[in-house]
C-alpha cells in the first residue's frame, strides 16, 4: 500500500519497506487484509501528517453491513455455488456487470484541524465500494461493537493493536456514519484517528 496518499514526490513513500503481517487485538493474532490495510493507513498517514490526524473515508454503499463481510471469501464461494444451482455462466455475470456499472471508488480526505490537508479518490485496485464494507466490519468488530448496531446512523468505537514483529502499537478510535441517500442506497463515512507507539 505504500504510496497509496500520492504525496510528494514519486518515491517521497519508500517501497519495499516492513508492512504489518499480523496484527494481534486482544491477543488474537489476524491476518487478513483489514489487519495489513489500517495500520498501513495509519503509518503512511503519519509519515506525513504526524499530528495525530483526522483520516475520513467515504463510499456510496446498497448493502447493510453485517458479520458476512469479515469473511468474504465465503460469501463469494457461497455466490458461485448459487450461480451454478441456477445455471448461470461466467458471461452471464459480465453482462450483469456491464448494466449494473463498475465499482465505485473511495474517496479520501486527511484533515489536519478544521483544514483538509490532504484529499483524493483512491485507486480502485486497492480499495472501491464493495470492499470498503469488509475493512469496514472488521474495525466494528475489533471495537467489540455488537452488530445490531453497525448500521445504525451513527457507530464509534475504538481498539488496539499490536504488531509485534515491527514492535508497533496502535490505538484507533473511529466514528462511523450511515446515511440514508435513496431507497436501498446510503453514504458511508469513516473518521479514523490512530495513535501509534513504536519500542
Amino acid at each position: 500500500m505504500a504510496g497509496l496518499l500520492n504525496l510528494g514526490a514519486p518515491d517521497a513513500y519508500p517501497t519495499g519497506r516492513p508492512a504489518t503481517e499480523t496484527l494481534y487485538v486482544r491477543r488474537a493474532p489476524y491476518r487478513n487484509s483489514a489487519a495489513k490495510f489500517w495500520p498501513a493507513l495509519a503509518d503512511e498517514v503519519a509519515e506525513f501528517f504526524p499530528d495525530r490526524p483526522l483520516i475520513e473515508l467515504s463510499a456510496p454503499s446498497g448493502t447493510p453491513l453485517s458479520r458476512q463481510f469479515l469473511f468474504p471469501e465465503q460469501e463469494l464461494q457461497r455466490d458461485l455455488e448459487r450461480l451454478s444451482e441456477e445455471g448461470r455462466t461466467l458471461e452471464d455475470v459480465m453482462a450483469e456487470l456491464e448494466l449494473t456499472g463498475l465499482p465505485v471508488p473511495v474517496r479520501l480526505r486527511v484533515w489536519v484541524g478544521d483544514r483538509v490537508a490532504h484529499e483524493q479518490t483512491l485507486p480502485t485496485d486497492c480499495l472501491d465500494n464493495e470492499t470498503f464494507p469488509c475493512l469496514v466490519a472488521w474495525l466494528l468488530e475489533w471495537a467489540e461493537v455488537p452488530e445490531a448496531s453497525w448500521n445504525a446512523a451513527s457507530v464509534e468505537g475504538r481498539f488496539g493493536g499490536h504488531d509485534v514483529k515491527r514492535s508497533r502499537r496502535y490505538a484507533m478510535a473511529f466514528s462511523l456514519a450511515n446515511e440514508p441517500v435513496k431507497e436501498g442506497l446510503v453514504q458511508r463515512t469513516l473518521k479514523l484517528r490512530s495513535s501509534l507507539e513504536v519500542k
